[in-house]
């Protein structure tokens, strides 16, 4: 399911801002993807927490280590990863092109860790976002006796909540409930998957269905969001389990490489999309077509050649990107 999961990602980011002339759809497209692959990202981080006992970690020195390791695990990548596609793109602006370049080094940094709406790397809320929820959590569950169901309806009252795009906290806020979703799949985790399988097909019709909300005028986003992020979680559960699926190993292989394509596709379709605009000039109509297989190929495998071919090389960028 991560697998999946990371494909639409890299698809979604083939195109950063409004689309090249003739293709209009592709906002469509676009729309459709990002109601649902997140939530079943933060899905999938939740469910794992609670089944392999992140939710159980003890107080006192026992959490001090369990949160110096998530630190290094993300807010490492997050600082390096951000602070690179920052420099990056202040190198570059004056020579290529650069899908939202920063106006300045104190700009960029500001929307980076405060003004989070303009930030020049907005792919990398997701992993500070996972850093707070790693961080809230076990304690939250603590305090309540080993149950989820207070970090559920606060959840569900932050998504609630208008929280203003600072530090990340508007994503934090809008997307718990995903992650909570996660938690109370993974503490039941052998009969949710019964049901999972039992429902297969209904599941996925349901999601299908909601998809078509994207075309539904006056529909707000967030509502979108929550309902086809929903219903994506089991669907695309029961899809992965599926034999005729699940014995395809490019899942798998995809899955295994989720972490380094997540932080890096954005950083390879950019480099490619801007020396392919030098060479094509414009993307714009029939060039598209020859665009988006190329930008979608550079998202997905330039970040696998990054880990297998540099990374493994350097053990401590070995394990950041594992």
């Amino acid at each position: 399911m991560k697998g999946m999961v990371i494909l639409l990602v890299a698809l979604g980011h083939v195109v950063a801002r409004e689309p090249p002339a003739g293709h209009a759809w592709w906002d469509t497209l676009r729309a459709a993807i990002y109601a649902f692959h997140m939530p079943a990202f933060l899905y999938l981080g939740g469910l794992v927490m609670a089944h392999t006992g992140g939710l159980r970690v003890g107080p006192g020195e026992a959490y001090r280590d369990y949160l110096g390791r998530r630190a290094v695990r993300l807010l490492v990548p997050f600082f390096a990863l951000g602070l690179l596609v920052v420099a990056g793109k202040l190198a570059l602006a004056p020579f290529l092109h650069v899908d939202n370049a920063p106006e300045d080094a104190g700009t960029a940094l500001l929307g980076l860790l405060w003004d989070t709406s303009r930030s020049p790397s907005l792919t990398v809320w997701y992993v500070f976002v996972a850093f707070v929820y790693a961080a809230a959590l076990p304690p939250l569950v603590r305090l309540s006796g080993g149950s989820v169901a207070p970090a559920v309806a606060l959840a569900l009252l932050l998504f609630a909540l208008p929280v203003p795009p600072i530090a990340y906290l508007d994503r934090v806020a809008g997307y718990a409930v995903f992650f909570a979703a996660g938690l109370v799949a993974g503490t039941c985790l052998p009969a949710w998957l019964a049901v999972v399988d039992r429902h297969r097909g209904a599941f996925l019709l349901a999601f299908l269905a909601s998809l078509g909300l994207v075309l539904m005028p006056g529909v707000p986003p967030d509502l979108r969001m929550l309902v086809a992020g929903l219903l994506s979680m089991p669907a695309l559960h029961a899809l992965a389990r599926h034999p005729a699926v699940a014995r395809q190993r490019i899942w798998a292989w995809l899955g295994a490489y989720a972490f380094v394509i997540y932080l890096l596709n954005t950083v390879t379709i950019g480099f490619t999309k801007a020396v392919m605009f030098e060479v094509f000039g414009t993307w714009d109509g029939a060039n598209f077509f020859f665009f988006a297989p190329t930008l979608f190929a550079a998202g997905l495998l330039g970040p696998v050649l990054a880990k297998v071919v540099l990374f493994r090389r350097i053990p401590v960028l070995d394990r950041l990107t594992n």
